[in-house]
């Protein structure tokens, strides 16, 4: 079983510390902190194995649209379900709260999380051209429907 734990302010060392070790351009804390002050428009979660963070997810919403702003596990980590595991437990958090449309970005050559949003639902509704350099960024969405279980199991 996968710990997962919702973030306060004061978790942004350690987040930063998870982007220093997985993105090529990380957020720091200046940049997390008020995300994670901000209770009523953003939604943090971190895995866990045991006492060690592996991994986050960070949403802003919004009235019913939320959007997936990062989503990061330690490389060591990668391909055991953590992602999965944030993606889906920070989705269900906010669809409970009404948030009914999530949002997001990735970059086209990541194939690992394209691979992962669109196990979970999330349709290519457009593209970026060259939004990271040379690089395209595809845009996602995925439309909540009645029934809760798709974003459970």
């Amino acid at each position: 079983m996968i710990d997962l734990r919702i973030c306060t302010d004061q978790d942004g060392p350690v987040l930063a510390e998870i982007e220093a070790q997985t993105f090529v351009q990380p957020w720091g804390s200046a940049s997390l902190g008020p995300a994670l002050a901000a209770e009523d428009s953003h939604l943090a979660l971190a895995a866990y194995d045991g006492d060690q963070p592996v991994g986050y997810v960070l949403f802003q919403y919004v009235l019913d649209e939320g959007e997936l702003w990062r989503l990061a596990v330690l490389p060591d980590y990668r391909q055991n379900g953590y992602g999965e595991a944030l993606l889906k437990a920070g989705m269900a958090q906010l669809y409970q709260q009404g948030v009914l449309k999530f949002f997001l970005e990735v970059a086209a050559t990541n194939a690992a999380a394209v691979g992962l949003y669109e196990k979970n639902g999330f349709v290519r509704r457009s593209v970026r051209k060259k939004y990271y350099g040379d690089v395209d960024a595809y845009i996602y969405e995925r439309e909540m429907q009645d029934e809760y279980d798709d974003i459970s199991r």
